[in-house]
Formats: C-alpha cells, sequence, structure tokens
C-alpha cells in the first residue's frame, strides 16, 4: 500500500492539475511517469483546437481528463468526459514512443469539443439525441418544442495498427544437466519479432567445455562440449502500470552438435553427434529506457534421445542427462 501511493503521488506530480478551460468545455492532462514523453496539457489542448475550428459559445460543455500511461513496452491513453457529453474509452499502442498514440487522442478530444463534427471520425459514434419534449406554458399560447441536449456519447479507439518490434540480446547463464551433474557457464544471444503480447526468436549459446574423469583408467577424462540453436515462441501474459515488469512465457526447441575427446588415452578418437531437446522458458524483463531492456530468465530442458561416450573394453565415460536447467541474465536493445 506504501509503495502504490508513492507511485500515485510521483505520477501526480508529473501531471497538471487544473483543467485548462476551452471553447466547448475544458481539458485535464495526466502523464504517468514512464509517459512523459507523451503531450502535456497545454500540447494536447493547441493540438485538437488545430484540428478545426472553435465552437460558439455553449450553454453546456464537457468536461474531459486524458490520463497517458506505459504499460511495459506499449502506451495507453484513458479519456474520461462528463457534462454534455458523457463516455469513456481506452487507446492503446505498442508504439515505441507516444506520437500515434498522442495524434489519437488529439481526435477524440476535438470530437468531444465540438471542434471536428463527430460524423467525419469514424472511430467516434455518438447516440442519437433523445426524443424532443414538448413544453405547454400556463396560459393559452403555440406550443414550444423543446429539444432535449444529445444522449451520451460513446468513443472508440481509432484504427490503429500493431507494429513488429525487433531487438537484439545477450546472455550469461550458469545450466546444470547439459555437460553432467556440473554447472556449466553458458553464453548466447538472439534477435526477436514482437507485435502486441506475442514473440518469436531466434538464437543460440555455447556452452563452456568440461573434463569428465574416468575412473577406470587414471589420468584420463572425457572432453565435452556443446553448441546449439534455440528457437522460441513466447506470449507476454502479465505487466502494466502499476508493475515495471514483464513476464513472458516461452517454448523453446533446441537444436546443435554435443562433442566429445579423449584426454589422457593412447588414441583420442573425437567424436561429435547432433543433439536436440525441448523445453519452457520463464522471463522477466525490466524496461529501462524505450530502447534498453533487462532479462531475467529460468529454463528447462528435456533431453531428445541417448548421447553416450563409451571407452572400448571399459564402458561408458559420459552420457547426457534427460533434464537440465538454467538461469540467465542479459541486455535487450530494440532497434525497430
Amino acid at each position: 500500500m506504501i509503495l502504490r501511493r508513492v507511485l500515485l503521488f510521483s505520477a501526480l506530480a508529473a501531471s497538471p492539475v487544473l483543467a485548462e478551460r476551452v471553447p466547448g468545455g475544458d481539458v485535464r492532462v495526466e502523464r504517468a511517469e514512464h509517459a512523459l514523453d507523451c503531450p502535456a496539457q497545454t500540447e494536447l489542448v493547441a493540438a485538437a483546437l488545430a484540428l478545426g475550428s472553435t465552437p460558439g459559445a455553449a450553454p453546456a460543455g464537457s468536461n474531459i481528463v486524458v490520463r497517458f500511461e506505459r504499460d511495459g513496452s506499449a502506451y495507453r491513453a484513458l479519456i474520461r468526459s462528463s457534462g454534455q457529453k458523457t463516455g469513456e474509452r481506452e487507446l492503446r499502442t505498442d508504439d515505441a514512443d507516444c506520437r500515434r498514440l498522442a495524434d489519437a487522442v488529439s481526435v477524440v478530444v476535438a470530437v468531444l469539443l465540438d471542434i471536428v463534427p463527430a460524423d467525419a471520425v469514424a472511430s467516434f459514434e455518438a447516440a442519437p439525441p433523445a426524443m424532443p419534449q414538448i413544453a405547454r406554458p400556463p396560459a393559452p399560447a403555440p406550443e414550444k418544442t423543446v429539444t432535449a441536449p444529445p444522449g451520451p456519447a460513446r468513443l472508440e479507439p481509432p484504427d490503429v495498427h500493431t507494429p513488429f518490434a525487433l531487438s537484439l540480446r545477450a546472455e550469461v547463464a550458469l545450466s546444470v544437466g547439459l555437460l553432467g551433474a556440473a554447472v556449466s557457464p553458458t553464453f548466447g544471444g538472439s534477435a526477436a519479432v514482437t507485435r502486441g503480447p506475442w514473440q518469436a526468436a531466434l538464437g543460440g549459446f555455447w556452452v563452456v567445455p568440461r573434463d569428465v574423469p574416468f575412473d577406470p583408467l587414471s589420468g584420463t577424462a572425457v572432453h565435452v562440449s556443446l553448441a546449439l540453436g534455440t528457437a522460441d515462441g513466447c506470449y507476454r501474459f502479465a505487466g502494466g502500470t502499476t508493475r515495471a515488469w514483464e513476464t513472458w512465457i516461452c517454448a523453446r526447441f533446441l537444436a546443435g552438435v554435443i562433442g566429445g575427446d579423449g584426454r589422457g588415452f593412447d588414441h583420442h578418437y573425437p567424436t561429435h553427434e547432433p543433439w536436440f531437446g525441448a523445453g519452457p522458458v520463464f522471463t522477466l524483463r525490466l524496461p529501462l529506457s524505450r530502447a534498453f531492456a533487462l532479462r531475467f530468465g529460468a529454463s528447462g530442458v528435456v533431453t531428445l534421445g541417448d548421447h553416450t561416450f563409451r571407452v572400448e573394453d571399459y564402458g561408458d565415460a559420459f552420457e547426457s542427462p534427460p533434464l537440465s536447467a538454467a538461469l540467465s541474465i542479459g541486455p535487450e536493445l530494440t532497434i525497430w
């Protein structure tokens, strides 16, 4: 609760408090801490007024509140209107900046202020006006027809297409089980394409080789190495303005080459064979800026197939475990 109050205070401190009076109503803009690149109150009002002619004096206007927020890698605007026109609508884009969302919001605000006619904006649908009411004066006189003010207006978001984002990653990990019952450092990287909550990535990593002692023959060992390529399909199932983190779950397929080479034997007999595996990946992503983020991951792998190196007349020298796991950390750079 304390953290929530602090975040709320910081968000309000970065946004105007008093609404700006304009023809047709008044507008107040709030910006969350991570959405300070969205337009301020004066800038948004100027953009809306520039879209058309300001209406004449009206007996009542609309009170409009716009709040800009950033939900991980996406921007969100919540528009509330009361008074002559009432309604609430959320607009959202997955752009790297707030420009397209700001343009869409200025159009909606212009409609609410009667600067732009409602039928000129495909994304805005106004409710039909209420039926006229007949008011009769006490003295005999011609009937007067009094038209009620328009009914509540309903806002629809503009047609905003979610763009693709391309990012590059590097990571370092500690794995257990890839090269036997030992902790092995791992280095790798990948390239990812993201659209909305969906993501696809291709990459690879290299496991630092290790010497596995062969106990039956003193002073001998098997030098084991592993290099892998990866293909990931991911979904973002958590993240928002109340949490700076994004949470991703991925399905990963791995394919590579495992190698073995004798150490201390009369003949080394180096050998290589294909290696396959699959498993889940759980990732926490912390955006630090529009283009830079840190990723923390935990993964598991099921080895597909048997990978065993044998020493003739002595038996098995190394067998790849059926299960392995890894913890990773690394930076991410969004380049487009």
